[in-house]
């Protein structure tokens, strides 16, 4: 029901936006950045077996991640 909403509300020939794009100012900086890491190793990927599952989560199986790292905050392109 909610995508036949989402695809009624698209078809408004009026084309109201969801919300008005407030643009950041030039004068602000973003916050410094930090590398935040995770540690590697063996990880179970997919579903467990218990509940509910979508076909695309099954089987369940075995991955290993090296080490890695994210940032702090989001980056764009702007």
């Amino acid at each position: 029901m909610f995508t036949d909403l989402k695809h009624l509300l698209s078809r408004n020939p009026l084309k109201p936006p969801y919300r008005v794009a407030q643009r950041a100012s030039k004068d602000t900086h973003a916050a410094a950045l930090q590398w935040i890491g995770f540690t590697g190793g063996l990880h179970a990927l997919g579903h467990d077996g218990r509940g509910f599952a979508f076909d695309n989560e099954l089987p369940q199986h075995r991955l290993f991640l090296e080490r890695y790292a994210l940032g702090s905050r989001w980056v764009t392109n702007e």
